[in-house]
């Protein structure tokens, strides 16, 4: 749910309130958000980080369209049908068609807007968590003032979910941390860890979801209150480096999950949908690399780089992957 800052806590954000201290799940899962994990600090992704390269290859089928629906308005426009002739309707015939152009033009701007976003901006917007600071670090641009500070246990951390049109429930959960300010209204808030999603409104499914999100946060929770000493091994880190390589391992990334869960026939299944799948996550790659190669890398403020202090950082993964 989206609201402006410098509202109350809704309702829906209490009720799912994630306290710092107490245990969110028997379960504690990174889920492949994790940058870097040492002993002084755990740097995961925000919710973003899952989408990078999807919007850009979406506005740009989009924007194609756009521009295909504009282009034929635009020529109808030079070239008046006959028939609007013959009827004395050309003024009403090119006021229809300029209308219907400037829509074109204005969902074509929005798609440029989408993808100059997904492309023109940071490789990541890591979080960083420091154990000793006792700190949370969101990294939003590079500067001094770009990244927000606020000490772990002020994080008011709530599972956010986008609603659907009916029902209680929605179609997309994150995990959400607001900054409140002394009279307990919001004056920042963000994602962290990934977005979890389905296609249909289904109560049973969104508590599984919602069990993957407590998961994650019991990973990030542990890591603070307990340290990493607690927490299971991570198997897959985020690569930060940019190169087609990653990119293809992040389009083909729920190709190991799926063939861990599959067996006899299901194998085959499982056969023809990735054969059925390499073209658009092939696509996928492509804009996703396009995304990265035209983005900035973050640059944590020097305060925050002194913050971490250990001289070596001890990774507890056994492979990585974007």
């Amino acid at each position: 749910m989206t609201h402006p800052l410098g509202y109350p806590l809704t309702q829906w954000a209490k009720d799912h309130h994630l306290p710092a201290t107490e245990s969110a799940s028997v379960v504690a899962d990174d889920s492949g958000t994790v940058y870097e994990m040492n002993d002084q600090y755990l740097e995961v992704c925000d919710g973003r980080n899952a989408n990078r390269g999807i919007i850009a290859l979406v506005s740009t089928v989009l924007g194609g369209a756009a521009i295909a629906f504009t282009g034929m308005w635009l020529w109808m426009m030079m070239h008046i049908p006959h028939i609007y002739v013959e009827r004395g309707q050309v003024k009403q015939a090119i006021v229809m068609v300029v209308l219907f152009a400037i829509v074109g033009a204005a969902f074509l701007g929005l798609m440029v807007v989408q993808f100059c976003k997904d492309c023109f901006s940071y490789t990541r917007y890591p979080i960083r968590l420091d154990r000793v600071k006792r700190m949370v670090y969101v990294f939003k641009k590079n500067g001094p003032n770009g990244t927000l500070r606020v000490p772990w246990g002020d994080v008011f951390f709530f599972i956010d979910g986008k609603l659907g049109g009916a029902g209680n429930y929605g179609i997309q959960y994150a995990i959400r941390g607001n900054v409140l300010d002394e009279g307990g209204r919001v004056v920042d808030t963000f994602t962290i860890g990934k977005w979890v999603s389905h296609l249909n409104e289904d109560e049973k499914f969104d508590r599984v979801m919602l069990g993957d999100l407590l998961s994650i946060f019991e990973f990030y929770r542990r890591y603070m209150e307990v340290g990493i000493g607690a927490l299971p091994q991570v198997k897959i880190y985020i690569r930060t480096e940019t190169s087609f390589k990653n990119s293809l391992l992040y389009a083909f990334r729920w190709v190991a999950d799926w063939k861990d869960e599959t067996s006899g026939f299901f194998r085959v299944l499982f056969a023809l949908l990735l054969l059925l799948g390499a073209i658009p996550c092939f696509a996928l790659s492509a804009f996703h690399f396009l995304a990265m190669t035209t983005s900035r890398e973050p640059v944590w403020p020097e305060d925050v780089e002194r913050a971490a202090s250990l001289p070596q950082k001890q990774r507890e993964g056994v492979t990585s992957m974007t």
